[in-house]
């Protein structure tokens, strides 16, 4: 397997008044092209700031961090956003679909920041929606959708631009044990059928026991052990609800506060 992402030393320190916060110390950590893995560890254990690393969405204070083989830290903020809108797709545990856009906007909606002409964007958004089977759900608006439906359309919007890597913060919390199962079905058979690369922040162990790797955070400290092993943790979930801080326009569709239904392109 070829590596995604690579982390080496990287540690990351909070400003809170005259306080410094350490959240990560010297994280150690490499992703394979193809693997589905699980990050689990307790409110605050730091696995949260570690995806948002992993994502692009923050910096590390210190260390290295690789990005298909570029060191990225110390790009500008329009390179990172610019890797993160082309090359990462992420998946909310609030889905994050705007309330006044259809099921196909909202899968469209990365692609037109990329500028790509309308029918394309059409086109890619209406297979990802088929290959998530809620195509037939494309001009539906979120309030007519389940909660598996909405986050079904959530990760077709993750896979319309052929990430390198889909970073899902717990895809599951929102949803019933059934419907859990389901999405989580889902994102299994992209990672084996089509080898897709996933990351799962979760702190249920069965969602972790559905990833080949899963490591662990606590005091922002990172281990690795076998899935069938990790500890159940916070069964309150922690670091839930809000999506990643920092996020510019390559996910602001997710957080989109326009009054507006759709950019038109």
């Amino acid at each position: 397997m070829s590596s995604l992402i690579k982390l080496q030393g990287v540690s990351k320190t909070y400003r809170l008044g005259d306080n410094l916060i350490a959240a990560l110390h010297a994280v150690d950590f490499t992703l394979n092209s193809g693997e589905m893995t699980a990050i689990m560890g307790a409110s605050g254990s730091g696995k949260s700031t570690l995806m948002h690393i992993l994502g692009l969405l923050d910096r590390p204070t210190e260390g290295h961090h690789w990005f298909l083989g570029q060191e990225v830290s110390g790009l500008s903020e329009a390179a990172l956003a610019s890797l993160r809108n082309e090359k990462i797709g992420f998946v909310f545990q609030s889905f994050f679909l705007l309330p006044r856009s259809s099921a196909l906007q909202n899968v469209m909606l990365p692609l037109f920041y990329r500028g790509l002409p309308r029918a394309l964007a059409q086109e890619k958004a209406h297979q990802a929606l088929a290959k998530m089977r809620v195509a037939h759900l494309a001009e539906h608006r979120p309030s007519q959708l389940s909660g598996g439906q909405q986050q079904r359309v959530a990760i077709a919007r993750a896979l319309v631009g052929d990430a390198a890597v889909i970073l899902a913060d717990e895809p599951t919390g929102a949803l019933d044990s059934e419907t859990g199962k389901d999405v989580m079905t889902v994102l299994a058979n992209l990672n084996r059928q089509e080898g897709r690369t996933i990351v799962i922040i979760t702190h249920d162990q069965a969602v972790s026991q559905r990833c080949e790797r899963v490591v662990t955070m606590k005091d922002g400290r990172l281990s690795a052990i076998p899935a069938e092993h990790v500890a159940m943790g916070d069964s309150k979930g922690g670091d839930r609800g809000s999506p990643p801080f920092g996020a510019s326009k390559s996910v602001a569709f997710a957080q989109h506060k326009n009054k507006e239904a759709f950019p038109r392109f």
